[in-house]
């Protein structure tokens, strides 16, 4: 009789079933990985301009954008770990994880299209706009001499 095969779970479908139903929500943000979900949704939201910039379905994008994101970095891990092929011989087979993994990538892929792959710059204020809520009353010459009206 063949020795039991130790039976491991690798935690990807708990988490992707959290993470559907909850969306980023279901991360702990203090954790590490809570932490550099926040990281990478907040670079995303700035490489779209900022959040004064985007519309609501360019967030609405970025949230699900940032869910693939935490699904994949589980996928990755549990893969990395325990390899890509499952089994020796003829019985080896790719990983059952390996199929959900790529269409997540894929998924993920076509909605950062959907965002848009080119930088956009940041709204910038004019000089006028810095100088003054930088120094205050722009009336100011900044050399210690009042404006005189006459």
């Amino acid at each position: 009789m063949k020795p039991r095969r130790p039976y491991s779970r690798h935690g990807f479908h708990a988490l992707k079933r959290r993470v559907l139903v909850a969306g980023t929500d279901a991360i702990d943000r203090r954790t590490l990985g809570g932490r550099e979900l926040i990281a990478w949704t907040e670079n995303q939201i700035a490489h779209l301009g900022g959040k004064d910039e985007i519309t609501h379905p360019e967030f609405t994008l970025v949230k699900r954008a940032g869910v693939l994101e935490i699904l994949i970095r589980q996928a990755e891990g549990d893969l990395l770990s325990r390899g890509v092929v499952v089994g020796r011989g003829k019985a080896a087979r790719p990983h059952p994880l390996l199929t959900e993994y790529r269409a997540l990538v894929r998924e993920q892929r076509e909605v950062l299209t959907l965002l848009g792959l080119k930088r956009r710059a940041a709204k910038v204020p004019s000089l006028t706009e810095y100088v003054q809520t930088k120094y205050g009353n722009p009336d100011n010459t900044g050399d210690g001499h009042e404006k005189t009206e006459g």
